[in-house]
């Protein structure tokens, strides 16, 4: 969902701090995820899948799960292997991004100290920082 850091935000500046806990960030997701699981479960499959399904088994080209999988993880080792350079430079970037937020000083302004929160209960709702490293209480 693209607007979903913007969702968040928005949560994050409207009821955490009328329920003074982050955790309703997540009660939010939770509910997200259990609502699309609700609608996947009441919608009926296309009439398209439904014509090539039957088309697959009348061929006899049904393909069975585990070759599924075969094939997924091949696809994805051949993915890694062509686009190495751009996992590690992620992998890199989100430690640094991480180490900075855990090392800020928080008691040094106030505004700073507005900022961190409101973008740390963001981070948490994306799940980049834990819980702990978002409380400010925690680091004093």
């Amino acid at each position: 969902m693209p607007c979903s850091y913007l969702v968040s935000a928005v949560i994050n500046l409207t009821l955490v701090p009328r329920h003074n806990s982050y955790q309703i960030l997540f009660y939010f997701a939770g509910a997200v995820s259990f609502f699309a699981a609700l609608v996947r479960l009441v919608l009926p499959e296309s009439a398209y899948f439904l014509e090539r399904r039957a088309a697959e088994k009348a061929q006899g080209t049904t393909v069975s799960s585990g070759t599924k999988s075969k094939i997924f993880l091949r696809e994805a080792g051949r993915a890694l292997r062509i686009h190495w350079a751009r996992c590690v430079f992620a992998v890199i970037i989100m430690s640094l991004f991480n180490f900075f937020v855990s090392r800020v000083p928080l008691h040094s302004a106030s505004k700073l100290l507005r900022l961190h929160s409101s973008a740390a209960a963001t981070s948490v709702a994306a799940g980049v920082l834990s819980p702990a490293a978002a409380t400010p209480a925690s680091r004093h």
